[in-house]
């Protein structure tokens, strides 16, 4: 690859660099080049780094992401005085958001909590009813002890049901965090 190439190529891989950065990088190189003394039509040495590598360190100097897709991208103008107004514009939505959310996370440990009652009250009715049913006849002591029972099942049904809904949704949260983690370390 001769000079005229290697220029041609890095140019390339530095659109997203705003335009007087660009040419203060491409200035950068050619001066180096005239330092070599390598003209246009000659080869560049092998102890040259690659457009793409050295496109990868300027870019890094200016700390953008060398992408080799968005190469041919214009480079995002980051205001921090945009993201400041944006955060005080959104900060009605937001935070009544959060109080829900946080809301909604106790509301569901709660839930949790009476869930786990329930057997403790279900038992204790059952220790109930068969210390009373001496009160009942044969056939009414009977009749609740087979409620009591269904109930224990119906109970038991219930609890796996919500421990397989409650595994599902913290998997799906957690696969969403996941992901949107490796999408951020992919941009």
């Amino acid at each position: 690859m001769n000079r005229e190439e290697y220029i041609r190529e890095l140019t390339g891989y530095l659109r997203r660099l705003s335009k007087e950065d660009r040419t203060d990088a491409l200035q950068f190189y050619e001066e180096l080049f005239d330092d070599a003394n390598i003209s246009a039509k000659d080869e560049v040495p092998e102890s040259f780094a690659s457009p793409k590598n050295a496109a990868f360190d300027i870019l890094t100097d200016y700390n953008l992401k060398p992408n080799e897709k968005d190469a041919g991208k214009a480079k995002k103008n980051s205001n921090i005085f945009l993201i400041i107004l944006l955060a005080i514009f959104a900060a009605p939505v937001g935070i009544p958001f959060a109080i829900a959310l946080f809301l909604l996370v106790l509301g569901l440990c709660f839930a949790g909590f009476l869930i786990l009652l329930v057997p403790v009250i279900v038992v204790a009715a059952c220790i109930g009813i068969l210390v009373s049913g001496i009160l009942y006849t044969w056939p009414t002591y009977l009749f609740l002890a087979g409620l009591i029972v269904f109930g224990v099942g119906v109970m038991i049904l219930i609890f796996g049901l919500l421990q397989k809904i409650f595994i599902a949704l913290g998997n799906w949260i957690s696969n969403r965090f996941r992901k949107e983690r490796q999408d951020e370390n992919i941009d």
